[in-house]
C-alpha cells in the first residue's frame, strides 16, 4: 500500500519521485541512442549513395570514352585504316566487338582497293578499245564518251557530254525510231541491240552497230544506259560491193 502523505509504496523503499527520474532518464538515453543510430543510418546511407553515384560516373565515364572509340573509329574508317586499339578499351566486353569492327573495316579496305582496281582496268580499257562507249542518263543526255566515240562522231568528250542524242548524233528522220529503242530499254522490254544511221560533227551519215545495256542502281532501279557501238558504213558498202 502507498501512504499519499509521503509518496512512497510501502516495502519498494523507493520514492515516486526518484523513479519518474530513473524512467526519465533511460528515456533520454534511449531517445539519444535511437537519434544517434539514425544519423548514423543516414550517415551510412548518404555515404553509399556517394559511392554508387562515384562508380557509376566513373563506369559512365569509361563507357562514354570506349563508345568515343567506336564512333570516331566508323568515322574515320570511311577514308582511313586506322584500327581501333584493345588496349585503350577498358571492358573486355568490348574487345570481341573491337575485333568484329576491326575486321569489318579490313575486309572493306580490301573491297574497295578491288573495286578501285576494277574500275582502273576498266578505265584503261574503255580509254584504248577501238569501240565507242557512250553512257546516257534517263534523259537521253551523254554522261561518258570515250575516245573512239570521239573518232568515230566526232565530237570531243567535253562537247559531248551533257547534250541529248537527239541534238548530237541522230539524223531527224530516225530520232522516232531511237527514241523509241531508248524507251523499250528503260523499260526493259527491248532494245539491247540496233542498227541505224547516225550523224558526225562535220554532217556526214554512218551506219552503226549498237549494243546497249540497262544501268542500275544496288536497289535494282533503272538509272541510265550504257552502249558500245561500231561504225559499220565502210563494212556495209564493202559488202554491197560484193553483192552487185
Amino acid at each position: 500500500e502507498a501512504i499519499p502523505e509521503w509518496n512512497w509504496y510501502i516495502g519498494t523503499g523507493l520514492h515516486i519521485d526518484a523513479i519518474e527520474a530513473v524512467i526519465t532518464e533511460k528515456q533520454e538515453k534511449m531517445t539519444n541512442t535511437i537519434k544517434r543510430l539514425i544519423m548514423k543510418g543516414v550517415a551510412i546511407l548518404i555515404l553509399f549513395l556517394f559511392i554508387s553515384f562515384f562508380i557509376v560516373w566513373l563506369v559512365s565515364g569509361k563507357i562514354k570514352k570506349n563508345l568515343a572509340l567506336f564512333s570516331e573509329f566508323f568515322k574515320r574508317s570511311a577514308k582511313d585504316a586506322v584500327p581501333i586499339k584493345k588496349e585503350q578499351i577498358s571492358f573486355k566486353e568490348f574487345h570481341s566487338l573491337a575485333s568484329s569492327a576491326n575486321q569489318m573495316s579490313k575486309e572493306r579496305r580490301k573491297s574497295l582497293k578491288a573495286l578501285r582496281e576494277s574500275e582502273q582496268r576498266l578505265f584503261i580499257h574503255l580509254q584504248n578499245t577501238p569501240v565507242g562507249a557512250v553512257s546516257w542518263d534517263l534523259n537521253f543526255r551523254v554522261t561518258e564518251w570515250n575516245p573512239a566515240a570521239e573518232k568515230i562522231f566526232g565530237y570531243s568528250k567535253s562537247e559531248a557530254v551533257g547534250r541529248h542524242a537527239t541534238e548530237l548524233i541522230l539524223p531527224e528522220d530516225v530520232k522516232e525510231l531511237v527514241d523509241t529503242i531508248f524507251q523499250d530499254l528503260l523499260a526493259e522490254r527491248g532494245g539491247q541491240r540496233s542498227v541505224n544511221e547516225n550523224t558526225t560533227s562535220d554532217g556526214r551519215r554512218i551506219l552503226c552497230d549498237w549494243y546497249n545495256t540497262v544501268l542500275k542502281d544496288t536497289d535494282g532501279k533503272v538509272i541510265g544506259v550504257a552502249s558500245l557501238v561500231n561504225d559499220i558504213t565502210e563494212r556495209k558498202r564493202t559488202q554491197e560491193m560484193m553483192i552487185q
